[in-house]
């Protein structure tokens, strides 16, 4: 058995969220697998190649949310690392907030 060698302990989740692929879509409904203070593992409604970077939001006006930078993807799951945290659609301070 191989050793888990991430640096933040993952977290089982199960929540909805919304990925923001960016200008010109619309959100879409994902779930959140697991997730820890540095990324998440997330699996899509619908199929497809997902953008090297987007928003990935936890309120379903888009006010909490993370962007995002993907690690893998394999079908429908992705795993990314959260890059920023926005808060109202605007950054905040990484260090500030808890997920």
């Amino acid at each position: 058995m191989s050793a888990d060698k991430r640096k933040a302990k993952r977290r089982q989740v199960g929540t909805r969220a919304w990925v923001d692929f960016g200008p010109g879509g619309r959100p879409q409904a994902c779930f959140v697998k697991d997730m820890s203070d540095m990324g998440a593992r997330l699996a899509l409604v619908t199929p497809g190649l997902a953008p090297r970077e987007f928003v990935l939001q936890f309120a379903p006006d888009g006010s909490v949310g993370r962007r995002c930078q993907v690690r893998w993807q394999r079908g429908k799951e992705l795993g990314v690392q959260f890059i920023a945290r926005l808060l109202k659609g605007r950054r905040a301070d990484v260090g500030m907030l808890e997920c």
